[in-house]
């Protein structure tokens, strides 16, 4: 898993058959994109702070704070549901 300010690669060898990325994505708060290689998540509240405020930012606390928030409520469980649904 490679992770970046804002973004969660994933490499597609990890996810166990073809599980419903579009559900997923409903379901914690996110898009994924099957690019071939790999899974490419971008947690919605990325989207919603570049409408806010222009830019997501690294440097800044509540960027920090609100993507730490979504890592926290929803990575671990969409993992495992990667890892274990399929379609």
């Amino acid at each position: 898993m490679y992770v970046t300010f804002g973004e969660i690669r994933i490499p597609a060898s990890a996810v166990r058959g073809r599980p419903d990325l579009a559900e997923l994505g409903k379901k914690y708060g996110c898009k994924i994109v099957d690019t071939g290689q790999y899974l490419r998540i971008v947690p919605n509240v990325v989207e919603e702070i570049i409408k806010k405020d222009g830019a997501l930012a690294s440097s800044d606390p509540e960027h920090q704070e609100e993507l730490k928030k979504w890592v926290v409520t929803n990575l671990k469980n969409m993992l495992i549901d990667l890892r274990t649904l399929s379609c």
